[in-house]
């Protein structure tokens, strides 16, 4: 569905819009040139930081707590 700014409220696919696009292309043309604000990555888990964590975390009993643990786990490489 084509991008429809004169609806209230718009409606459809808002990559479809110009002015989105232009956007898109101005912040990829920054990242690359590196002129955009500086990384905030931190630095990497060591082991015994993410068996701490992962000790802390199984400790809650909440479903979804459970889950999160056990796709982090997998994640560890």
């Amino acid at each position: 569905m084509p991008w429809n700014v004169l609806a209230n409220p718009t409606v459809g696919n808002p990559t479809k819009s110009i002015v989105v696009n232009n956007l898109i292309m101005i912040v990829k043309k920054k990242e690359v040139r590196r002129q955009g604000k500086r990384s905030q990555a931190r630095k990497r888990f060591t082991e015994d930081k993410y068996e701490l964590a992962i000790r802390k975390m199984d400790k809650y009993g909440e479903e979804q707590v459970r889950l999160f643990v056990s796709i982090v786990r997998l994640q560890w490489p």
